[in-house]
């Protein structure tokens, strides 16, 4: 994901003379944190061999000496203040536990507290009270979380309504505060400070962005910060002010954070490359590109009548949503996201193939379709990710990711008709005007309000995707990935397909062929010497 920061001066306080990669090997390696006195760096790394597990490597930057601290699939970490321990989160029974590991030997101390029916949806930082800090949501409350090392015990610190709600936060160890990223009812990101040494749970606002998400750190002396907003990096002063620095970047810039000396910045340096391949049901080795740019093409959707496939590129340096005719090949921009915004979700098209509906984050945008030529409209308030089109109606149907409100909205008006909480990531409607959604690896829909219960998938859900009247689910299972193919007016399996195991998500079939994403990634971490 890239795009351009609300500034355009070059910072004179930070400038760039030599990057240098902390690591390049065919691994991915990402999430890097530097410890509070400089000498060591923590990270993320995925073998290119294996099951995908991320493993926690800490490495020392003066002898680029590597170590393997935890072998499993950790979530989430931070050091402590003395950078003589980890915490760290891992997915277990059922939950996602926190855990710690003494760096001198390297002995783990287990299931300090968990997360069971809240979610944690930001970084995690451990503050020199022995507190555990982090953003969990739960029933669409977003809450700052303080868990206790000691103790285990979970408080809260501050809930959040939709004037406000924090999406990152990141803590200074000394002054013993935080700054907090979100988006304010307005879809517009801005950075707030807070202090955790005073009883008053007063935010102070910062700054002011765009609707761009944002990464961001703490300068060593808390009087400014890096943020990132995917692609460029800037330095934001407690004032307001903010400047570029001078490193671009058509690769994806993550988790920016400076050295404790305050003239170096350590970050994710990502490298995607996505096409939009399709391949025989019946031979794996039929596999032909669809779109191919050598960057990023994703979220294809076939239309109804499977003539075009619109997708997302990022063939310019930000999200753009384009229409490939199947028939002629022609490729056609119909969505040129002048703000340059990163947000822009899957697009999903009507019953009669001319309107494609998205959202760039939570403004939904509608393309109109006639004669070739398309015409764009977003509306003016976030209701929230457009999922899907009502049959024969002007309504769609919005799911808000900051609040997990489902939403019916009326096109012409912009009214909200009916509105629910949905723990689920996606849903559609089905030619009744049913929605459905999956949860726990089960399709439910509702009727009158109530939820019930139409089809137990045998195997985990990896993706799933309507086009035209049929649902097509993505399973992993033992015995390997499959395809099955949904009839949506029944909510019977219509047919079942082997498929090769790296095909995670199947977004369309045509003429017996699977459409999916296939993948490329390369990730290292890099450090900017001023």
């Amino acid at each position: 994901m890239f795009a351009f920061t609300v500034t355009t001066e070059t910072d004179s306080t930070f400038t760039v003379h030599e990057a240098t990669p902390i690591t390049s090997t065919e691994a991915l390696e990402f999430n890097a944190k530097i410890s509070p006195d400089g000498a060591m760096v923590a990270f993320l790394r995925i073998a290119e061999t294996g099951e995908g597990n991320r493993a926690l490597w800490v490495k020392d930057i003066a002898t680029d000496e590597e170590q393997l601290i935890v072998d499993g699939n950790v979530l989430e970490f931070d050091w402590s203040t003395e950078a003589d321990a980890l915490a760290f989160t891992i997915f277990s029974n059922k939950s996602e536990q926190i855990q710690t590991v003494n760096l001198n030997t390297l002995n783990i101390y287990n299931s300090i507290a968990c997360f069971v029916n809240e979610k944690r949806i930001s970084s995690m930082h451990w503050g020199r009270d022995n507190n555990i800090y982090t953003l969990t949501k739960e029933n669409g409350l977003v809450s700052l979380m303080a868990i206790n090392l000691n103790s285990g015990k979970k408080s809260k610190i501050k809930d959040f309504d939709e004037t406000f709600v924090p999406y990152e936060i990141n803590f200074h160890k000394v002054q013993n505060k935080l700054a907090l990223a979100g988006f304010d009812q307005d879809g517009v990101s801005k950075i707030f400070s807070l202090s955790l040494s005073s009883d008053v749970e007063a935010l102070s606002e910062i700054i002011a962005l765009n609707k761009n998400r944002y990464f961001l750190a703490w300068h060593p002396n808390g009087e400014a910060m890096v943020i990132s907003d995917g692609r460029l990096l800037s330095k934001v002063w407690m004032d307001g002010s903010s400047s570029r620095i001078n490193y671009d970047s058509y690769d994806f810039v993550q988790h920016p954070q400076f050295t404790p000396s305050g003239d170096q910045i350590l970050f994710s340096l990502a490298k995607i490359d996505t096409d939009i391949e399709q391949m025989s049901l019946t031979s794996n080795d039929q596999v032909t590109k669809l779109v191919n740019s050598n960057t990023v093409d994703r979220e294809p959707s076939l239309s109804p009548d499977k003539s075009k496939l619109a997708f997302i590129s990022q063939r310019k340096g930000f999200p753009q949503v384009y229409v490939l005719d199947l028939n002629t090949q022609e490729i056609q921009l119909v969505y040129e996201n002048k703000e340059r915004l990163l947000g822009v979700s899957r697009p999903v098209w009507n019953a009669s193939n001319n309107r494609l509906g998205f959202s760039n984050y939570d403004f939904p945008i509608i393309i109109s379709a006639e004669n070739d030529k398309y015409s764009v409209k977003q509306l003016t308030a976030p209701h929230g990710v457009l999922v899907d089109f009502y049959p024969n109606n002007e309504k769609v149907l919005t799911l808000a990711r900051k609040s997990n409100q489902l939403s019916t909205i009326d096109l012409a008006t912009e009214k909200t008709l009916n509105q629910r909480t949905l723990n689920a990531s996606n849903a559609i409607v089905d030619a009744d005007g049913q929605v459905c959604f999956v949860q726990a690896n089960k399709l439910q829909c509702f009727q009158n309000d109530t939820e019930f219960e139409v089809l137990d998938l045998q195997g985990h859900v990896l993706s799933w995707v309507k086009i035209g009247t049929e649902l097509l689910f993505t399973l992993q299972a033992d015995e390997g990935n499959s395809l099955v193919v949904v009839d949506l007016k029944s909510k019977s399996i219509k047919t079942e397909y082997g498929i090769p195991g790296f095909v995670t998500k199947v977004t369309a079939i045509k003429d017996g062929k699977i459409i999916y994403e296939s993948q490329n990634k390369q990730k290292d971490i890099v450090l900017l010497k001023s």
